[in-house]
C-alpha cells in the first residue's frame, strides 16, 4: 500500500488504495444488513404460520421479536464503544476488535440467514440468533465507523472517509442482490424464500474473512489521545451537554426510522399494491446502483453548502419522493422501479452525513474530556438508528396484522391492501419532517470546526501526540 504522506499532498488526506482497504469490510456487512431489513421478517412469519400461528400473530411476533432484540443494543452498543476507546492492543485501538467480532457474526449469519434446523425455528430460537448476530455486527461497525473517523480531522476528508465507507456499503447492498434476483427470474422461486437466504448467508462468510485481513494487514491505525479516565456518570454527563450531540441523536433516531418502515414492507408493496413481486431484487438493484452514484455526489454537495445544510436537503426531497408512492396504481411496475430509484439516490446522503458530523462531534467531547471517545460517540448514533429501526418494523408489522393482511395470501383484502400503502409512507414522512426541522440550524459548520480541530492538535502537540 502507498504512503499517506507525499511531497505536496494533505497530510490529512489519506491514501486511496488505504482507503479501500478501510472501506471494504463494509462490502459484507451491509450485505447483512439488507436482506435482514427486507427478507428475513417475511421469512420468519411464514415459518410462524407453517408451525400453526395466525396471520396476525405471526406478523405481530415477528415485529415484536426485532424490537425486543433491537433494544437489547442499549446495552450492548454503549458497551462496546466504551471497551473499544478503553481497551487498546498493540495493534492500536480499533483492529483487534474487527478481528474478534469477525467469528460472532459469522456464527450469527449461520443461525439467522442458513437456518440448519427449519422446523425447529420458534420465537427464541429467532431472538436467541439475531442476539448473537447483533452482538458481531455491533462489534465490526461500531469500530469500523470509529476507525475511519479517527483516521482524519479535517472537516472534508471525514466526509469522504465516511462516504467512502457508506458507498462500500451500498455496493454490499448491490451485489448481495445479484444471486437472489437469479433465483427469482430464472428459477422462479419467491423472494424472501429459504434458497434466497442460503444465497446471503453463503455471500456474507465467504467475504468477511478476506475482507478483515486486508483492512487489518494494510491500514495502520492514527496515533489519538487515549480516552479519558472517567466514570460512566461524569462521563455521561458530558455527553448530555453536548449540544452537538444531542441534536444529532435526535435527527439519526428519526432518520432510522423511514428505511426500515419501507424495506421491511416492501416486498408486500410490490407484490400487493403494485402487483409485481418477482421482480423484487431487480428493483431493489437499480436502486442500489444509484445510491452508489449518488453518494459521491452527496460529498460534493456538502462541500459548498455544509454537512448540515445537505442533510436537510436530502431529507426535504426524500419526503416528497416518499409521497409519490401513495400516487401508484396496481400495475403500475415501471413508475414504482422509478420512484423506488430515485429513493435510493437521495437516501444515500443520510447515513453519510451524519456520521461524518458525528466525527466533527467528537471534537468538542475530545477537548472538554480530555480524550478521544471515537467508540462510544460511534456506538451511540448506531444505537439511535437501531432504535429507529426497532420503532419501525415494530409498528409497522404489528400494524399491518391489525387491519387483516395476510402474508401467505395470494390475494388481500381492500383494507389490507390500504393499509400496506399508508404504512409506507406515512410514518417515514413525519421521521423525515421530523429530522430536517431538528438539523435546520445545526451549530457546528466548518468554521466551527476548524477552531475545534486547531484547539485539539495544540494540545495534542503539547502531549506529544502530534509531530
Amino acid at each position: 500500500m502507498s504512503s499517506d504522506r507525499k511531497p505536496g499532498r494533505d497530510p490529512e488526506r489519506m491514501a486511496t488504495s488505504r482507503l479501500l482497504a478501510l472501506i471494504f469490510p463494509a462490502v459484507p456487512l451491509s450485505a447483512m444488513g439488507l436482506p435482514l431489513a427486507i427478507f428475513v421478517p417475511p421469512f420468519y412469519a411464514a415459518l410462524f404460520q407453517q408451525s400453526g400461528m395466525g396471520a396476525a400473530m405471526a406478523m405481530s411476533m415477528v415485529g415484536t421479536v426485532f424490537m425486543i432484540v433491537r433494544f437489547f443494543d442499549l446495552f450492548t452498543d454503549p458497551l462496546m464503544g466504551v471497551l473499544g476507546d478503553r481497551y487498546p492492543s498493540r495493534w492500536g485501538r480499533r483492529r483487534h476488535w474487527c478481528v474478534l467480532a469477525t467469528p460472532v457474526v459469522m456464527l450469527g449469519v449461520v443461525a439467522v440467514f442458513l437456518v440448519p434446523f427449519p422446523d425447529l425455528v420458534s420465537p427464541g430460537y429467532l431472538i436467541a440468533s439475531m442476539v448473537v448476530f447483533y452482538v458481531g455486527s455491533t462489534m465490526y461497525t461500531i469500530t469500523l465507523f470509529a476507525w475511519g473517523a479517527e483516521m482524519s480531522r479535517d472537516y472534508h476528508e471525514r466526509s469522504r472517509i465516511t462516504g467512502g465507507i457508506q458507498l462500500a456499503l451500498f455496493v454490499g447492498n448491490l451485489t448481495v442482490l445479484l444471486p437472489p434476483a437469479y433465483i427469482e427470474l430464472v428459477l422462479g422461486e419467491p423472494p424472501g424464500g429459504r434458497v434466497a437466504l442460503i444465497a446471503f448467508g453463503c455471500y456474507i462468510l465467504a467475504l468477511l474473512p478476506i475482507a478483515t485481513f486486508l483492512a487489518v494487514k494494510f491500514v495502520p491505525e492514527r496515533p489519538t489521545a487515549a480516552a479519558p479516565k472517567i466514570g460512566f456518570w461524569p462521563g455521561t454527563r458530558l455527553i448530555l451537554k453536548n449540544r452537538y450531540m444531542r441534536r444529532l441523536l435526535i435527527a439519526d433516531l428519526l432518520i432510522g426510522i423511514p428505511a426500515p418502515v419501507m424495506t421491511s414492507v416492501f416486498i408486500f408493496f410490490l407484490r400487493d399494491v403494485i402487483g409485481a413481486g418477482l421482480w423484487t431484487s431487480v428493483i431493489l438493484i437499480a436502486n442500489t446502483a444509484v445510491t452508489v452514484i449518488g453518494v459521491p455526489f452527496w460529498v460534493w454537495v456538502s462541500r459548498h453548502l455544509g454537512k448540515h445544510r445537505t442533510f436537510c436537503l436530502s431529507a426535504i426531497l426524500a419526503c416528497l419522493n416518499v409521497g409519490l408512492f401513495l400516487t401508484l396504481q396496481h400495475g403500475e411496475v415501471f413508475k414504482f422501479a422509478v420512484v423506488v430509484t430515485v429513493a435510493g439516490f437521495i437516501f444515500g446522503a443520510h447515513s453519510m452525513l451524519i456520521r461524518s458530523m458525528a466525527a466533527d462531534t467528537v471534537d468538542e467531547d475530545n477537548l472538554e474530556s480530555g480524550g478521544q471517545r471515537t467508540g462510544l460517540y460511534y456506538s451511540l448514533i448506531t444505537m439511535t438508528q437501531k432504535i429507529g429501526g426497532a420503532v419501525g418494523i415494530g409498528v409497522a408489522y404489528p400494524l399491518l396484522g391489525f387491519f387483516g393482511f395476510d402474508p401467505t395470501a395470494t390475494e388481500q383484502t381492500e383494507q389490507a391492501i390500504n393499509a400496506i400503502r399508508y404504512t409506507y409512507t406515512f410514518l417515514p414522512a413525519l421521521a423525515l419532517i421530523g429530522a430536517a426541522a431538528v438539523m435546520w440550524n445545526f451549530p457546528l459548520d466548518i468554521i466551527r470546526q476548524q477552531r475545534l480541530r486547531a484547539e485539539l492538535e495544540a494540545r495534542d502537540r503539547e502531549r506529544g501526540i502530534l509531530d
